[in-house]
């Protein structure tokens, strides 16, 4: 049986928080684990885990293009940019999670909402 959106306080939305804040301590494995063990019980866990790992890859093309860039200078604006959104989305998805909401990371949470219908 796959829950509904959790309400505040309920353990998945801690879960999910957790799934955000991983991509700070263990950014490909912590999403993985959550999305797996909670993939079949919980949709709302698995789309939090699932949208913080492709959030991950995205950054990590981002920041791989503004590397290539970086030698005609354009890439530098774009490594900053590529680190402020690294820091700032994933803690305001966590706290988006840890309220309930189904909050969408751009380019990430489209995927993920297809990935778990």
């Amino acid at each position: 049986m796959i829950s509904r959106t959790p309400q505040p306080g309920h353990p998945d939305n801690v879960l999910a928080m957790l799934a955000h804040l991983s991509a700070f301590y263990a950014p490909v494995i912590g999403p993985l684990l959550f999305y797996f063990i909670k993939r079949d019980t919980s949709r709302f866990v698995a789309f939090h885990a699932l949208q913080a790992l492709i959030f991950h890859f995205i950054i990590v093309a981002a920041a791989f293009i503004s590397f290539l860039l970086s030698f005609i200078l354009i890439g530098i604006p774009l490594a900053i940019l590529t680190g402020i959104a690294y820091t700032v989305f994933p803690i305001l998805a966590a706290v988006k999670a840890l309220q309930g909401e189904w909050y969408h990371m751009p380019l990430a949470g489209g995927i993920a909402e297809n990935a778990v219908r």
